[in-house]
């Protein structure tokens, strides 16, 4: 008898626990989509802390190989580092791992620029990869 009282108490506390574990949880997504978005934002604070950030030296050059020619841009922030002059003057955007620079050249090329030297432009539906310094 001391044994099915034990073992009820055990699966009543088994229970117990899974209840909590379920409520303590909740709203966070699975494990995987926690533990991946704290990886990104641990990759996202390395790139911006360690990595060469676009435009924080000065003008920064893009290359990149477009139908089999090699194409160079320079970009450099321009009207009080709210915009971005190369051809014309274009928008800078920040999102999560990229400056997005559109408009600044007459291509229509949009320029993907991740911290540290790399990145790729979007020009006719074409993503391109390039290299920026």
């Amino acid at each position: 008898m001391k044994r099915i009282y034990l073992s009820v108490a055990g699966l009543w506390l088994l229970a117990a626990c899974q209840g909590f574990q379920t409520q303590a949880t909740a709203g966070l997504g699975s494990i995987e989509q926690v533990i991946a978005g704290e990886i990104a934002a641990t990759a996202k604070f390395y790139e911006d802390s360690f990595q060469n950030v676009p435009f924080a030296d000065g003008p920064v050059t893009v290359l990149a190989e477009v139908n089999g020619a090699l194409q160079s841009h320079t970009l450099m922030s321009c009207h009080n580092r709210t915009r971005v002059c190369g051809d014309r003057t274009g928008i800078l955007q920040r999102s999560y791992r990229h400056y997005v620079v559109s408009g600044a050249v007459s291509s229509g090329a949009v320029f993907y620029l991740s911290p540290g030297g790399d990145g790729h432009l979007v020009q006719g539906g074409k993503t391109i990869p390039l290299a920026w310094n």
